[in-house]
């Protein structure tokens, strides 16, 4: 019972209210989206009504998402065995965490109207918005420190700090211009086989290119001077 009192009179850090509201905001515009399709179309009001059970599983799997992953992010730097390091980029971390949470309620909401019946362009829809997410999370990567979690981890960059912020600054620019160039690639709706390939050369480049470059500065730092 004391467990429970003292957990109801947890006070909420006015910093966090912004990232709370946004990790709710799906359930309220789920509820909304949910009363709205019941209006328009009375046989999703029937249990027999196998779409009525789909769109209400579904919802209730995805609406909570946005919640469970700021929760996750909030908790993470509090097992990490580095976590002295993230009093050195807090703001940094907080604003990634709130863009993370809006890209997913961005996936939501489009997920919402679409099943309004609204048709949207997939992949304009999604090109964007993952190419703003990563414009945005290169601006934050180059601000990082050494941490278990959150950026460019190799066995190098923890090891070393100063390979860590090569790296990092290096894959936040790379960051920057490969999600400025999937945005293009949404506005001008390439066909779908051009889509794919694209982004997965764009996920290849940035998997592969920050892990090569953190071993060749590895390299040239061990070697004898």
């Amino acid at each position: 019972m004391k467990k429970l009192k003292k957990i109801l009179n947890m006070e909420i850090p006015k910093s966090e209210f912004l990232n709370l509201a946004l990790s709710l905001f799906p359930m309220l515009f789920g509820v909304f989206v949910y009363s709205f399709i019941s209006v328009l179309s009375p046989d999703y009001v029937k249990i027999e009504n196998i779409d009525f059970i789909t769109k209400l599983i579904s919802m209730l799997i995805i609406i909570p998402i946005p919640l469970i992953i700021n929760l996750l992010l909030l908790g993470t730097p509090k097992i990490d065995p580095l976590y002295r390091n993230y009093q050195k980029f807090e703001h940094t971390y907080k604003v990634f965490r709130t863009v993370v949470i809006i890209f997913f309620d961005l996936l939501i909401i489009g997920t919402f109207v679409m099943m309004l019946g609204v048709t949207i362009p997939i992949i304009l829809y999604t090109f964007v918005s993952i190419g703003c997410l990563f414009v945005l999370l290169g601006a934050v990567l180059r601000d990082t420190k050494q941490n278990y979690f959150f950026g460019i981890r190799t066995p190098w960059t923890l090891m070393d700090d100063k390979n860590w912020y090569h790296t990092n600054f290096l894959a936040g620019n790379l960051f920057i211009v490969l999600g400025s160039l999937l945005v293009i690639m949404g506005l001008f709706s390439p066909p779908l086989w051009l889509a794919i390939t694209l982004a997965v050369l764009v996920v290849l480049a940035l998997s592969i290119i920050p892990f090569i470059y953190s071993y060749n500065y590895y390299q040239k730092q061990s070697r004898p001077k």
